[in-house]
């Protein structure tokens, strides 16, 4: 579980966005690292979600690192 104060320095998803696309449309969820995408159609909706562990601690070691 991510600490508090290290969720804190971890940058952040907007709340939420929307995006219209071109092209067919589909019906899909996807899990990204800090967020959760809704494709709708041709619609995409994008909601803020907390970091996934392992994601941060590759993208982010020196948030994670023990200090003496």
């Amino acid at each position: 579980m991510i600490s508090r104060h290290i969720r804190q320095q971890l940058p952040k998803a907007r709340w939420i966005t929307f995006k219209l696309s071109r092209g067919p449309g589909y019906f899909a969820r996807f899990r990204l690292a800090n967020a959760w995408q809704l494709q709708l159609g041709r619609l995409t909706v994008m909601v803020r979600a907390p970091y996934l562990e392992h994601v941060a601690r590759v993208h982010y070691p020196h948030l994670f690192e023990r200090r003496p």
